[in-house]
C-alpha cells in the first residue's frame, strides 16, 4: 500500500541527494510562507505510467536553474540552452531516482516520460490534486516540489 508519510521521505531524501551529487548544491526544506513566485518562472515536469501515475513538478526561477546548470558545468558560464539541457538532465535523474525508490518499497512497475521544460509559467494545479508538496531552499532560490494525481493501479 503507498504511504503518503513514505514517498514525502523517498521526495525529500531524492531532492537532497540529487542536489548534493548533480547539482553541487545542498539543499534544505523551507517553510511554504518562504517561497514566492518567481520573476522568471520555469517549471519542468514528468508524468509516470505503469502502476503507478503521477505528475512530479519542480517550479523555480531561472537564477535557480541557471546555478543548478553552471555547477553542472564546473563553473563555466550557461548560456539559455544550457539551462534547458542541463537543469532537464538534473530533473531526469532526480525523477529516475524517485520513481526506482517507489518501485522499489511499493514492488510496482513504473515508468516516466522525458522531462519537458515551460517558461514563464509556474502550475497552478487545483488543491485537490496536490498530494505532495515541499519548498526547497537551494541557496540562490526556492524550487516547489509537487506531485500529483497520484493512481495506483494495482488497487
Amino acid at each position: 500500500m503507498l504511504s503518503s508519510s513514505k514517498i514525502t521521505n523517498i521526495m525529500d531524501a531524492s531532492v537532497k541527494d540529487i542536489s548534493k551529487r548533480v547539482a553541487k548544491i545542498d539543499v534544505s526544506v523551507e517553510a511554504e510562507d518562504m517561497y514566492h513566485e518567481p520573476s522568471t518562472p520555469y517549471t519542468l515536469f514528468v508524468t509516470t505510467s505503469g502502476d503507478l501515475q503521477l505528475t512530479l513538478s519542480l517550479c523555480t526561477d531561472k537564477s535557480v536553474l541557471k546555478t543548478i546548470t553552471e555547477n553542472m558545468k564546473r563553473g563555466q558560464d550557461a548560456s539559455d540552452e544550457d539551462i534547458l539541457i542541463y537543469t532537464s538532465e538534473y530533473f531526469n535523474i532526480l525523477c529516475g531516482h524517485i520513481v526506482s525508490s517507489i518501485n522499489r518499497n511499493f514492488l510496482l512497475k513504473t515508468d516516466f516520460s522525458v522531462p519537458q521544460v515551460v517558461e514563464g509559467i509556474c502550475f497552478r494545479p487545483k488543491e485537490d490534486e496536490i498530494h505532495h508538496q515541499r519548498f526547497y531552499n537551494y541557496n540562490c532560490g526556492t524550487v516547489k516540489f509537487e506531485t500529483l494525481n497520484i493512481e495506483n493501479k494495482n488497487n
